[in-house]
């Protein structure tokens, strides 16, 4: 299975498996989960199946980037019991159905929003073809979440594959996630993830992602 450097994984435990890694690197951020706290949740009987999962949504790897930035503030074991029985929620609960099928605008309108990049409603009205109220109500239908968190999550996402690549400067990296500038990608970045780009760049600078605590 090739991955791309934005998905979030899941295996089973004492999966055997190899990793070729690009010739650009890599950085892997790694969960185990201890089974008793899934154990008697229909999405831990799910991933007990031997399945491999790739899930490409934002959601899942915000919960990751959150994970990391508990695991630096040292936070309780609440915080990372209950952040790891989010991400097991998005990759295994099964999602709850919209009534209907997809408009086939909403493939456009979140096009539009990957891009990262400053858009209005009207903006995004006048993609799909919608009136505003319509647009927002199938998308929240569709999506599980507002329009305004979603282009949020895009960015928070972008941004923090850009903080820990270390490619680019912090003020280059706010204007390719989408952000108007540094100051304000580092206030949303710190809602998004309870610390600063700063903050995270120079842990990762400086010890990478090892940490070998497990949430038992």
């Amino acid at each position: 299975m090739e991955i791309d450097n934005d998905v979030a994984v899941y295996h089973p435990r004492a999966f055997q498996h190899c990793d070729a890694i690009g010739r650009h690197g890599g950085l892997f951020f790694g969960v185990q989960i201890d089974p008793v706290l899934l154990s008697d949740s229909e999405f831990g009987r799910r991933g007990a199946t031997g399945d491999i999962v790739a899930v490409h949504d934002d959601a899942p790897y915000l919960i990751l980037g959150s994970l990391f930035c508990a695991l630096l503030a040292g936070a309780d074991k609440l915080a990372f019991e209950s952040l790891a029985a989010e991400l097991a929620g998005e990759l295994f609960a099964p999602k709850a159905c919209a009534r209907g099928a997809a408009p086939r605008w909403l493939t456009r309108v979140e096009d539009r929003l990957q891009e990262g990049t400053c858009i209005s409603l009207e903006d995004l009205s006048r993609e799909a073809g919608v009136h505003a109220t319509t647009l927002t109500r199938q998308f929240r239908a569709h999506k599980r979440c507002s329009i305004g968190d979603y282009h949020a999550r895009v960015r928070a996402k972008r941004a923090f594959i850009g903080v820990v690549s270390e490619t680019a400067t912090l003020t280059e990296v706010s204007l390719m996630a989408g952000y108007a500038d540094q100051s304000h990608m580092t206030r949303e970045f710190k809602r998004a993830f309870g610390r600063t780009p700063g903050e995270i760049r120079r842990h990762v600078r400086n010890y990478g992602f090892q940490d070998d605590r497990a949430l038992d």
